[in-house]
């Protein structure tokens, strides 16, 4: 009897190779949201027509339109932009609404060299998820020239609903006061020549038509 001899196994390579991969898109959060923008925009045009003056308020809708922010940070003050312009005072800080949680607030006014012309500016109250929800409110402010504390600043404004407004705010109208609260103190820039802590209280009415939150189910 012969003995079988062994056939040697052919080597197997494992040599590295690409192997091409199904194509498999992801869906961004723009695209996911892109159709209820799309739909929300739609729905508010339709409802611009819908004049809310038209009528008086039920008691529910005032209780719904009724607004009120609180806010903190620091504050600086230098000198104006334009050669009209004797100073102007920027905020910055965070606080909550009772209309949002969580917002940051940037404001920033002008005040004039002629006295009879009340200060301007604009609040931007903007909620933390305005990368989803582009909820974002803006007030037009106009300074009261009688309230000032006894460094000149103005501690009363009246504000209006401006149309930079977005998110849940698109087509919002309203108005209402602010009053700043000013602390100094601190460091501040080299061409500011004052500065500080400020507190800002936001109390007024505003009315939103309730179709333009792209994250409402």
């Amino acid at each position: 009897m012969t003995r079988r001899k062994d056939v040697p196994k052919p080597k197997r390579l494992f040599n590295p190779r690409m192997e091409r991969l199904e194509v498999r898109e992801v869906l961004t959060t723009p695209t996911l949201l892109a159709a209820p923008a799309t739909k929300a925009a739609s729905i508010a045009s339709a409802l611009a027509s819908l004049d809310p003056s038209n009528g008086t308020p039920t008691r529910r809708e005032q209780m719904r339109q009724t607004f009120t922010a609180r806010f903190k940070g620091d504050f600086t003050t230098g000198p104006g932009r334009f050669t009209d312009q004797s100073s102007q005072t920027y905020m910055f800080g965070g606080g909550n609404s009772n209309m949002f949680l969580h917002a940051d607030l940037q404001l920033g006014y002008f005040s004039y060299k002629d006295v009879a012309q009340p200060a301007t500016g604009l609040a931007a109250l903007i909620v933390k998820d305005v990368g989803n929800t582009g909820n974002e409110l803006d007030l037009n402010l106009v300074g009261d020239p009688s309230s000032v504390d006894r460094h000149g600043r103005i501690t009363r404004f009246t504000w209006t609903v401006a149309d930079s407004s977005g998110g849940t705010f698109t087509g919002a109208i309203g108005e209402g006061t602010l009053r700043l609260i000013y602390m100094p103190g601190g460091k501040f820039t080299k061409r500011a020549f004052g500065g500080g802590t400020a507190g800002a209280i936001f109390k007024g009415s505003v009315y939103t038509n309730g179709v333009t939150n792209i994250l409402r189910t």
